[in-house]
C-alpha cells in the first residue's frame, strides 16, 4: 500500500512538472526531450526502482489511467457532461452488458 501511495504520489508531481515543463513545445521538441530524459513514466521507475517503465506500467497503469479519467471528466461543462451521459448510456445499452437496477423492498412493503 506505500508504494502504491508513494507512486500515485510522485505520478502526480512527476505529471505536473512534466506538463510545466514542455508547456509551448512543438512536437518534435517534446518528443526531443522525452528522448534525452525520458518521460513520467521512465522517471518514476527510477523512483521506485524498476527495470524499466513498462514494469512499473504493468503494476500502475491502470488505477492511474483511471484516475486521469477521473479528472478529465471533471472538467466537462455541463453541455459536454450531458452528451457524455447519452453516448455512455447508448453504448450501455446496446453492449447487454448493464445490470438493470434492483428496487429494495422499503419498509412500508414490510420488507417485501
Amino acid at each position: 500500500m506505500a508504494r502504491h501511495s508513494f507512486a500515485l504520489r510522485w505520478f502526480t508531481i512527476l505529471s505536473a512538472v512534466w506538463n510545466h515543463k514542455v508547456e509551448g513545445f512543438t512536437d518534435a521538441e517534446t518528443r526531443d526531450l522525452r528522448e534525452q530524459f525520458g518521460d513520467v513514466w521512465f522517471q518514476l521507475a527510477t523512483l521506485l526502482g524498476h527495470s524499466s517503465p513498462e514494469v512499473t506500467k504493468d503494476w500502475y497503469l491502470e488505477p492511474f489511467t483511471g484516475l486521469q479519467l477521473d479528472y478529465l471528466l471533471s472538467l466537462l461543462d455541463d453541455e459536454e457532461q450531458t452528451a457524455v451521459d447519452a453516448l455512455l448510456h447508448k453504448m450501455a445499452v446496446g453492449s447487454g452488458r448493464v445490470l438493470q437496477g434492483v428496487s429494495l423492498p422499503s419498509a412500508r412493503d414490510g420488507g417485501r
